[in-house]
């Protein structure tokens, strides 16, 4: 059974009823959830569902039963119901028989448990928390359902981000393609261009951030079907923080080699527009795509290319680069020293492996005082993710990125049965005299 957010699905009811028919049957959900028209789907007793009032800011539906009405146990049930963007505080569902013609209350349920709304797993977004920048933009999920091709993914975000759909700035990565890109001011939607189906999935797009962090800053990743529905989501992801103290630009890569199974230099750029002061940063972290190791003997194989930058005044014991996880490299500065504007990069050998993972997205981390060990350490201030190349892809040269796959490029409603157990209590349902 499944419930993701703002998706239409079907819940199964299940009630024991006493021996006094009722008429009509008020299902009172938490709040959040909405009864569209005509939502019954089955159910030999009733013949029509439809939404009613909203009582104490529950929405409710109106269940009519055949004329003679409907006791005993009721089973097969199914009404539709749309979740609200997350799991309401209040779980509890309650259900109600009632006396059509006269009103009369016969009897009442409740299942104070109900269900969660599944936000879709494994969803993050990445991109540096630094104002008015043009910056790679990383999305990472775990589908559930499978989208056919022409489904869409739609990204809901905050005020002030401009998204662009340049062809030269998308990275598909592990999508199956992408056939139409599209940006609205509040969206961006891709239609793909093949099936999607359970698994993990990632893409690397190009934003400007905004001069200010937004007031609602929140972001949802949407998968919907080839009619619009949406079979999956992740609501609310909290976006990045503005950090004003680094003027970090420009962060991308480059490699030497593609090949599985070989080794290959790996070049981390990124430049520096306004002095950052003294006490702001501690450390840089440089994590991999998954898979990937480095090559590192001995600390001298890491090569920082402009002497301007503070690395850390190593004594015999202690080095500026630390090499100890072979997936990631955390590169100490001197905190009392100011970065100056400039050019940096640093050079370090890697083993390419014999397969890329979904999610093949590097990361720089700018690391306060102290350091990171991952990039949503609480040292972090901002991470810039690199969209990752592909094997047997050629490497760049001087071109700061990885490519898009150019031929990628080119390249029924929701219904889980969610049951609830209701336990109906009998209130006045023997027959009287």
């Amino acid at each position: 059974a499944r419930s993701p957010p703002v998706a239409e699905i079907e819940i199964s009811i299940s009630a024991a009823l006493g021996a006094v028919p009722v008429t009509a049957l008020i299902i009172v959900a938490p709040p959040g959830f909405i009864f569209s028209g005509s939502c019954l789907v089955s159910g030999s007793m009733v013949t029509s569902c439809e939404p009613g009032p909203v009582m104490a800011e529950r929405p409710t539906a109106r269940l009519l039963t055949a004329a003679d009405g409907v006791s005993g146990t009721v089973a097969g049930l199914k009404v539709k119901v749309s979740t609200p963007a997350s799991t309401p505080a209040s779980r509890a569902w309650f259900l109600e028989g009632v006396d059509v013609d006269t009103g009369e209350q016969i009897g009442w349920g409740e299942d104070g448990s109900g269900f969660d709304v599944v936000q879709m797993r494994d969803t993050s977004i990445v991109y540096p928390g630094i104002p008015s920048i043009e910056a790679q933009f990383a999305v990472r999920f775990r589908a559930s359902e499978t989208i056919d091709r022409g489904g869409r993914i739609e990204i809901s975000k905050p005020e002030g981000f401009e998204m662009s759909c340049d062809r030269s700035k998308l990275w598909v990565l592990s999508l199956p393609g992408v056939v139409q890109c599209l940006v609205t001011k509040t969206s961006l939607v891709m239609t793909l261009n093949g099936t999607l189906i359970p698994g993990e999935y990632a893409f690397v797009l190009t934003t400007q951030t905004p001069a200010a962090t937004p007031a609602e800053n929140l972001f949802s990743v949407l998968l919907r079907d080839t009619e619009g529905t949406v079979q999956d989501a992740a609501m609310s992801v909290s976006g990045q923080q503005m950090q004003t103290s680094v003027a970090f630009f420009g962060a991308a890569f480059s490699w030497t080699s593609s090949e599985a199974g070989q080794a290959s230099t790996i070049t981390i750029r990124f430049s520096v527009q306004q002095p950052v002061a003294r006490d702001v940063l501690g450390s840089l972290l440089i994590t991999f795509p998954q898979n990937f190791e480095h090559a590192i003997e001995k600390e001298s194989s890491v090569v920082s290319t402009n002497s301007e930058l503070p690395l850390f005044e190593a004594d015999v014991d202690e080095s500026w680069v630390d090499i100890s996880m072979v997936d990631r490299l955390s590169i100490k500065l001197d905190s009392g020293k100011e970065v100056p504007v400039g050019d940096y990069s640093f050079e370090f050998p890697v083993t390419v492996p014999e397969y890329m993972p979904a999610y093949n997205v590097w990361l720089l981390t700018l690391c306060g005082l102290g350091t990171c060990q991952q990039h949503f350490s609480a040292q972090a201030l901002a991470t810039f993710p690199m969209a990752g190349f592909e094997l047997d892809q050629a490497a760049p040269g001087a071109e700061a990125s990885g490519q898009p796959s150019l031929a990628a490029l080119q390249s029924p409603t929701l219904a889980p049965a969610v049951l609830l157990a209701w336990l109906f209590v009998a209130l006045g349902m023997v027959s009287q005299p």
